[in-house]
């Protein structure tokens, strides 16, 4: 790993923490009290925040094996409660959530796309998997969420608007 690598890696993770604290404060939160795709957002972050700290401290030079330390703790926590006190009712809940998957989803699909190791590119992969799946159920519990789903989010139909197609071609070995 390069010294550019790692800087990726420890924003994203910073990232990843973050979205933790904030999912953890509004699932306390008495709008958003107990809703399950936040925790279920906050879980796929604790993985990601995973995946990358242990990468990290894999690495052969002691600099770069540093895990986040308390000064990012009382950030994300900071951040939650500021998250969390400016929430009055769900709707308001979720699109901040949202938001901030999204803002994770960005960061995550640049980190993989520019990451050399092939297991954390499919670790990666299946996490993005998972965030744009949680962002579009997010999307479909708001009010007009479904309008506001990103375009390429949106599955493509094959040709002739069907879910299954009849022309589909067929590769021959």
């Amino acid at each position: 790993m390069i010294d550019m690598e790692v800087e990726r890696l420890r924003r994203l993770r910073r990232s990843a923490l973050e979205l933790r604290a904030v999912a953890r404060a509004l699932v306390n939160n008495q709008a958003t009290r107990d809703e399950a795709l936040i925790t279920r957002g906050g879980c796929a972050a604790w993985r990601v925040a995973r995946a990358v700290t242990g990468r990290l401290r894999a690495h052969p030079y002691a600099s770069y094996q540093r895990d986040a330390g308390f000064a990012t703790w009382l950030k994300n926590r900071i951040v939650a409660a500021a998250v969390s006190l400016g929430i009055r009712n769900r709707t308001r809940g979720m699109n901040e959530f949202g938001r901030r998957l999204t803002l994770l989803l960005r960061e995550l699909d640049d980190v993989r796309a520019l990451t050399w190791a092939a297991e954390l590119s499919d670790t990666f992969g299946r996490s993005l998997q998972e965030i744009r799946a949680l962002i579009a159920a997010v999307h479909c519990e708001t009010p007009d969420g479904a309008a506001r789903t990103p375009e390429r989010m949106r599955l493509p139909l094959p040709r002739g608007g069907h879910p299954v197609s009849d022309d589909w071609p067929f590769m021959t070995i």
